[in-house]
């Protein structure tokens, strides 16, 4: 009887302390995985990529007043903090991965693979980048072997599913900002709003898919198909895939508040003009 105790209160011990058993994530861990991913430089670009989306829609349609393209810009650079960006997925990577976890995705991130991957990402993610990525678009989409590879990437990575959640709150905190500062009817406008949203979501989904396997093709196309496979065998591992999912969720909570911050801004810089 005292054994079957025993045994038991061991049992009961594992599985209140069974966090303790594996070895918390260190700082320096973090820091490598961070840095060796890319997450730090590409975080660093938000502004300017969002910045230069903006100049890319005003070349195509210069309905814009200077001085509200200025304004515009003003309130992405307040909004988009890259800071608040790291601090949200570190503490979800925190969250979610161990020491030892973090040995093995660093010991990827170090070789050879994972350096040439990495590059490629930062240097596709630069503002000045999305011109380029554009210009090569048609010669880009002609290669049917890489985008087959590159719908792979994104279907592990949920790239094109990030994209349009981004795509329908931003629409979203936008006009229900602006509704605001002009003073209509916010339910009814809304709602009215939501709807046109969801009659074109299938077109959205879309545009949302080929920007992003654009956006994979482009970085990738100078990095040779084995390398490519490699990575892909790395981005399956259930390791990686806690990864993944910590740096979305961290994303997504940032991207919300960057979108509302960049909405109120908006909305005032509107309603300051029009009175």
């Amino acid at each position: 009887m005292k054994k079957v105790t025993f045994i038991l209160a061991i049992f009961i011990l594992m599985l209140t302390c069974n966090i303790s058993l594996s070895a918390s994530l260190t700082d320096s861990s973090l820091n490598k995985v961070l840095s060796l991913s890319g997450i730090l430089k590409q975080v660093a670009e938000y502004p300017g990529m969002v910045n230069a989306g903006i100049d890319q829609a005003h070349q195509q349609g210069p309905s814009i007043p200077e001085n509200k393209l200025a304004g515009m810009k003003r309130a992405v650079e307040k909004a988009f903090i890259p800071e608040m960006f790291i601090n949200a997925i570190s503490e979800e990577i925190r969250n979610n991965i161990t020491e030892e976890e973090a040995t093995q995705i660093i010991s990827w991130y170090e070789s050879s693979s994972g350096r040439q991957i990495t590059l490629a990402e930062e240097k596709a993610s630069k503002p000045d980048a999305l011109q380029k990525m554009i210009n090569e678009a048609q010669a880009l989409f002609s290669n049917t072997d890489r985008i087959r590879i590159v719908q792979e990437i994104d279907n592990l990575v949920g790239a094109t599913d990030t994209t349009m959640q981004i795509q329908m709150d931003t629409a979203v905190a936008i006009f229900t900002s602006i509704s605001s500062a002009l003073g209509q009817n916010q339910e009814e406008f809304l709602e009215n709003f939501k709807m046109q949203l969801t009659s074109q979501e299938e077109q959205m989904r879309q545009n949302a898919e080929q920007i992003t396997i654009l956006s994979f093709l482009y970085s990738y196309k100078n990095i040779e198909p084995n390398t490519i496979q490699e990575y892909i065998r790395f981005l399956e591992k259930p390791t990686t895939m806690k990864l993944i999912e910590s740096v979305k969720k961290g994303m997504k909570y940032s991207f919300g508040k960057a979108i509302n911050e960049m909405a109120e801004s908006l909305g005032v810089l509107l309603s300051s003009q029009e009175s």
